[in-house]
């Protein structure tokens, strides 16, 4: 028979694993490429936002941003100088509205409302690449 002090031993240990997935494992934030529009790209220069939605392929960009990945927990971060952010993306996912930005040292969120956090993205050098190669030659 299986002593309690086992039985509390391994639901602790299936509830660390739980964690450690939450935590270790990144989330892919959207599922369907039919739900998702991209409405706005901007990009930040010296004398602030320009917004750039006309010059993008916005359609290849809808494609590619159902691929990134993340943390599965939000996280508070607080507004950033336009001098870090590089890219804002602004669009409409299950009805509901997203914001990604992509920026230098590790800035890189993608939100719903900066009140209530972010998820933090993998890769954002990577999507700042993306991002340079769908801007059309002018």
């Amino acid at each position: 028979m299986i002593s309690k002090k086992r039985i509390i031993f391994i639901v602790v240990l299936i509830f660390a694993a739980a964690g450690s997935f939450m935590f270790f494992v990144p989330q892919k934030f959207f599922s369907s490429k039919n739900n998702i529009e991209i409405h706005s790209v901007d990009v930040f220069v010296d004398n602030g936002k320009k917004d750039i939605t006309e010059e993008i392929d916005t359609k290849s960009l809808e494609k590619y941003v159902i691929l990134m990945e993340g943390k599965r927990v939000k996280t508070n971060f607080a507004p950033f100088e336009g001098s870090k952010v590089k890219y804002e993306i602004n669009g409409i996912y299950n009805n509901k509205p997203f914001h990604i930005l992509l920026g230098e040292n590790n800035i890189n969120y993608l939100y719903e409302s900066s009140e209530k956090g972010g998820y933090k993205i993998n890769n954002s050098d990577v999507w700042i690449s993306v991002v340079d190669n769908l801007i059309y030659e002018k």
